[in-house]
């Protein structure tokens, strides 16, 4: 199961400080037995009803008593088994900053940036949560929204850096293996994600001209589908190719 892998990933870091929380939303698939299975590397968890990702993400951070939290979803992983240990200097360096690496999505690497949160029509999330350390001294007193069933990590991001005033410091490693299939991810839900990524830059980098901004939104979404086609009808690999390709010209 995608679960075994992310709980095997967590205990075999060879940094073994590790407060290890899993919230699991009520799963009737085995998960449970899995968890179960993992109950000696596991500090607290629970399985219960909850009202989506965000609220799931809240209760991992009441339960906390460690200094820093990292969020990983079911079937995510550390990129090695030394990640946290390799990250642990730069924490201790910059005790009142978020840390953040980049991210393998989809075999990829995903290189991440904190600047882009301030471009108005940057729709895109430009970190992913599974490689950002945030000091639990500030998580606890900054919730993610659960208004957000997509936008709940780009809303905080928007937060810390826009309302917050938090330093963002980024690391040159990659720290995790964003696995692919959630519900952010998926095709299905493209529009929905543009769309509820849009109202966060409404929220805090309002712009006057709403007509443009939709347009800019209208196009975000059809040239994603354009290119979820080719990706579909090309294959993956040849669709990289292809786009190296046009890149190059």
């Amino acid at each position: 199961m995608d679960i075994e892998r992310t709980l095997n990933s967590v205990a075999s870091q060879s940094y073994k400080n590790i407060e290890y929380i899993v919230v699991d939303g009520c799963s009737t698939d085995g998960t449970v037995d899995v968890i179960k299975k993992y109950k000696n590397s596991i500090d607290v968890w629970v399985s219960e009803k909850d009202q989506g990702i965000s609220d799931a993400f809240n209760k991992g951070i009441k339960m906390t008593s460690g200094e820093y939290l990292i969020f990983m979803n079911c079937g995510d992983i550390f990129h090695s088994d030394d990640v946290v240990n390799n990250v642990i200097p730069c924490l201790l360096s910059n005790p009142c900053a978020v840390v953040y690496g980049n991210a393998l999505v989809g075999g990829k690497c995903i290189n991440t940036d904190h600047s882009r949160i301030l471009l108005k029509r940057f729709l895109s999330n430009p970190i992913c949560h599974q490689a950002v350390f945030v000091p639990a001294i500030i998580h606890q007193s900054i919730l993610y929204d659960t208004k957000y069933r997509y936008s709940m990590d780009f809303d905080l991001w928007h937060r810390l850096i826009c309302i917050e005033h938090i330093p963002f410091v980024k690391i040159n490693m990659i720290v995790s293996d964003y696995m692919v299939g959630g519900i952010t991810s998926s095709i299905q839900n493209l529009e929905k994600v543009i769309y509820e990524h849009w109202l966060v830059k409404q929220q805090y980098l309002r712009s006057e001209n709403n007509i443009l901004e939709l347009c800019v939104i209208a196009g975000k979404i059809l040239g994603a589908k354009i290119k979820t086609v080719f990706r579909l009808v090309l294959g993956d690999s040849l669709y990289e190719v292809m786009k190296r390709k046009m890149c190059a010209t």
